[in-house]
């Protein structure tokens, strides 16, 4: 089964992708490190890398009604807490493994050129 690519529309992503798994909390996140795991708390979700290389990141949602995330890049969400999408795509440049894609109906999609 494929599923459309979020950016160009086409039929070349694999299904599912990989399942994101929602914490019960920031502490069970970050004892457990488990790739594609997120906790979503007040302006954001905190989540591992699902590329499987370990690394915490943190994304903003783009409208939450707090003044601190006002500034610097954000996401819009939508979805459920337990099916979440987030967009645009998520780039962490910053990590060493540079993953790249979409999280998209609470599944994980490497970027991939068409």
């Amino acid at each position: 089964m494929q599923h459309a690519h979020p950016h160009c529309g086409c039929n070349c992503l694999p299904s599912p992708g990989l399942r994101a798994k929602r914490m019960a909390s920031i502490q069970a996140l970050r004892c457990q490190r488990i790739p594609g795991s997120y906790f979503h708390h007040g302006c954001g979700i905190t989540f591992i890398c699902p590329s499987g290389c370990g690394r915490e990141s943190y994304l903003r949602r783009r409208v939450c009604g707090c003044a601190s995330c006002c500034h610097g890049p954000s996401w819009e969400f939508s979805g459920t807490d337990d099916a979440p999408t987030l967009s645009p795509s998520i780039f962490n440049g910053r990590m060493p493994c540079g993953w790249h894609g979409w999280l998209r109906d609470g599944h994980w999609l490497p970027w991939q050129p068409c």
